[in-house]
């Protein structure tokens, strides 16, 4: 499944072939490259042949293959993730990061993140601010379940959209939703994200709900109120009568742990019609989160 971010079909680094998830990570010949540079040998194995699914899981056990580096799962998705950056450094930014430095980034930092390991000084997104710290996405408690939502803006159309994602006390993804809103600010694309997740966790039945988002002036509004002159009054008026008969927490988290939420809110912007929703996992959403699912650690501003 192609995620349409880009006006041409064609991947934006090799100029080659129509872009999909597994072609941006893995497939692309400039890509290859740098995953045979971090170890050799991948072209002896199965490593090009899996489907995503299977690429993504077998490369997250510790000791996967024959890898000869025992820090393979670290490195495999910090290299996943920096090659994802650099596509989209070129699509947005119109700006490239040779093969070189890509592998200077991803050596710095699964050396950041194992020197922390080491000291399990991971953070919980609650705890730290500073630029730096490593944040991972955490289950909720037995018997909760987490909306993570988000909003997003573009600002050449003027028009914002929302999405979410729910998940259980074991990190299982249980459904997401993407929604184009039209013409309207970003923070009532926030709010709205929060509005949507929480209509579906209550349409669902649970009463247990955590209630996570990335931007703080949001969750401030629904901790200590909002003025009823401001302008996304009305939607916080409704979050908290959908509710109202549920035990809920209302959570801050930095982006780092919301990728999976962002990601929904960008898509958004290319749903027709009424809210999607998704029942089973996108192919677009597969390797953010499986990164949550088994707590690998982002830097804080990367």
């Amino acid at each position: 499944m192609r995620r349409h971010m880009t006006n041409e079909g064609q991947c934006p680094v090799c100029g080659l072939e129509e872009e999909t998830t597994l072609h941006a990570l893995r497939d692309c010949l400039d890509v290859q490259n740098v995953w045979n540079r971090l170890l050799p040998g991948l072209n002896d194995s199965n490593f090009f042949l899996m489907d995503i699914e299977l690429w993504i899981s077998w490369n997250l056990r510790t000791g996967a293959g024959d890898y000869s580096r025992e820090d393979w799962p670290i490195l495999f998705v910090t290299a996943a993730d920096i090659l994802w950056m650099r596509r989209n450094k070129i699509v947005f930014e119109q700006s490239f990061l040779s093969t070189t430095a890509c592998l200077k980034l991803i050596e710095e930092r699964v050396g950041a993140i194992q020197e922390s390991l080491k000291k399990n000084d991971y953070v919980s997104v609650e705890m730290n601010h500073s630029r730096g710290a490593l944040i991972r996405w955490r289950n909720p408690p037995q018997n909760w379940i987490k909306v993570n939502s988000d909003g997003s803006f573009n600002p050449e159309t003027g028009t914002a959209a929302c999405g979410g994602v729910l998940r259980d006390c074991y990190g299982t993804f249980m459904c997401a939703y993407a929604m184009r809103l039209g013409s309207c600010s970003i923070m009532q694309g926030e709010l709205w994200g929060i509005l949507q997740g929480a209509r579906l966790a209550v349409s669902r039945g649970f009463v247990n709900i955590i209630i996570e988002a990335d931007s703080l002036c949001a969750i401030r509004f629904l901790h200590y109120g909002i003025p009823r002159t401001h302008p996304s009054a009305a939607l916080v008026s409704s979050i908290k009568n959908t509710l109202s008969n549920c035990n809920v927490i209302f959570n801050h988290a930095f982006r780092e742990a919301n990728k999976v939420a962002d990601m929904l809110s960008k898509h958004g912007h290319e749903v027709e019609g009424e809210m999607k929703i998704f029942e089973v996992v996108p192919d677009f959403l597969s390797l953010y989160l499986f990164y949550d699912s088994v707590a690998v650690p982002l830097e804080r501003g990367m």
